[in-house]
């Protein structure tokens, strides 16, 4: 993932990037640099005092994660194996690094993606437990994937239509999950899906997703974006992404369009020898067919993916729905082998039409509301019999006075 901008006060966020030169423009690469940070907890005993360069299998962090091992390691973080000793099950532990922890952007990044993931919900999207501060050292603690990533899955060649579809559809649920919060992902890519024991595919990656403000407006990077400025991995993203201009969920799905790509023929769309040389071809040249680099693509998938990567977002699949119901057609997959998406969003991004919506008749919602009431009422109606017919034990049975059998017939 990089941060490109604009050199100068980059004010000018529409300025046309294919005119630009290479040393017009300046890309940031995070670099992966380890200090000597104090962290709490060792082998020897809980909250001892360690200077380590990293941290070590042995190591217990926050007097509750036992360390044991490193399961990733990325530009900005490093990624932990280890064992909860409350919750009696193994974690994976995210450590932003120490020198990366300095820069404002990189804690922002890092706040937004454990805040996101422990506000949302759904089964593709990996799971947040805590988070927190300790000796130095930020980090959140998460479901563990062991299964991998789909880098890893496509490295060894392309995958079968049957498989790609068994990856991608969940992603796609995912997707669509995330745009109906008002959320746009921006870095779509095989190494943000993982797999836990059963196969299942994780979303992961969240920290330069953007996402609604608390006032129902849209920000970027939580605030940190400035005009002229670009996120994302550059040979995943969209001409509109490359450009600087506004992003929306559109610019996710061309970037689905290239995972397609990339599942079916084992290789990007567009490549080159440095960074900027990928987005000017993202730009600049045409979509070469998945066809010509595997006979064995469907003509129909091939034209899903043709529309997916559209340069401009009108000309795409407006939203996941609309993707997800092509692919299902053309690649004979059952709408039962998809899981749903969950009808209830989190209420910090759930929209006002959403809740409108579950009260419009017919509303399959309210359908179940409405049962429910009436089983409700037949359960008082049959509380309020039992309360006023007299009850044989109470009242000597078949000898009860006439009054009790009158009001008991009267009841019946």
């Amino acid at each position: 993932m990089l941060v490109l901008h604009e050199p100068g006060d980059g004010q000018d966020s529409n300025a046309n990037f294919a005119d630009l030169k290479p040393d017009d423009v300046r890309v940031y690469f995070t670099l992966t640099v380890r200090t000597e940070t104090p962290m709490t907890g060792a082998p020897g005993g809980a909250g001892a005092t360690l200077r380590r360069e990293k941290l070590e299998a042995g190591d217990v962090l926050n007097e509750r994660y036992e360390i044991g091992g490193v399961l990733g390691s990325g530009g900005m973080s490093t990624v932990y194996r280890a064992y909860d000793r409350n919750a009696q099950h193994n974690v994976a532990v995210k450590v932003l690094e120490p020198l990366i922890a300095s820069s404002t952007g990189a804690r922002k990044f890092f706040a937004q993606e454990s805040r996101l993931l422990r506000q949302l919900e759904h089964p593709n999207l990996v799971r947040a437990y805590d988070v927190g501060y300790r000796g130095g050292l930020s980090y959140y603690v998460m479901e563990i994937l062991p299964g991998g990533d789909l880098k890893t899955l496509i490295d060894k060649g392309p995958l079968s239509l049957a498989e790609t579809m068994r990856i991608t559809l969940p992603i796609l649920d995912c997707l669509e999950y995330l745009h109906r919060s008002l959320i746009i992902h921006r870095d779509i890519k095989p190494s943000s899906i993982l797999f836990n024991e059963l196969g299942v595919p994780k979303l992961t990656d969240l920290g330069v997703a953007k996402v609604p403000s608390k006032t129902g407006t849209i920000i970027t990077r939580a605030g940190m974006t400035r005009p002229g400025h670009i996120v994302g991995t550059p040979r995943y993203m969209a001409p509109e992404q490359i450009m600087g201009h506004s992003v929306d969920q559109r610019s996710d799905l061309f970037a689905f369009g290239v995972l397609l790509f990339e599942c079916l023929t084992g290789r990007i769309p567009f490549s080159g020898d440095t960074e900027f040389e990928i987005m000017r071809s993202i730009l600049e040249n045409s979509l070469p067919l998945p066809r010509t680099l595997n006979a064995a693509v469907p003509i129909e998938v091939e034209a899903v993916i043709i529309k997916l990567m559209a340069k401009k977002p009108q000309d795409r699949y407006q939203t996941a729905a609309e993707v997800k119901e092509a692919l299902i057609q053309v690649s004979a997959i059952q709408p039962s082998e998809v899981s749903p998406v969950p009808l209830r969003l989190p209420r910090t991004f759930r929209r006002r039409e959403d809740e409108a919506a579950l009260r419009r008749p017919g509303h399959p919602a309210l359908a179940v509301v409405e049962m429910l009431a009436g089983v409700a009422t037949e359960v008082l109606e049959g509380l309020r019999y039992i309360s006023v017919r007299p009850s044989p034990l109470l009242c000597g049975g078949l000898t009860c006075h006439q009054s009790c059998r009158e009001t008991a017939s009267q009841t019946l």
